[in-house]
């Protein structure tokens, strides 16, 4: 979920803002979560990890994804 997303964000870095030790090759751009938005929910939360920004877009749109839990 995007909870579980944007703990991975690294704010003291961009583009990515993530640890790239233990997430190497990891794409400085936008990455579903499996949240949907509740005001529309045609829409889902993404983080951005070129600064680590969260919002939410259009499901239609084509982002990464990556597998995280807690």
């Amino acid at each position: 979920n995007v909870t579980e997303l944007e703990s991975i964000v690294d704010r003291t870095v961009f583009n990515p803002a993530i640890d790239t030790l233990f997430f190497p090759g990891t794409v400085a751009n936008y990455y579903w979560s499996s949240s949907t938005y509740v005001g529309n929910t045609s829409n889902a939360w993404y983080v951005y990890f070129a600064n680590g920004n969260v919002s939410n877009s259009p499901k239609s749109n084509s982002y990464y994804v990556r597998c995280v839990a807690n």
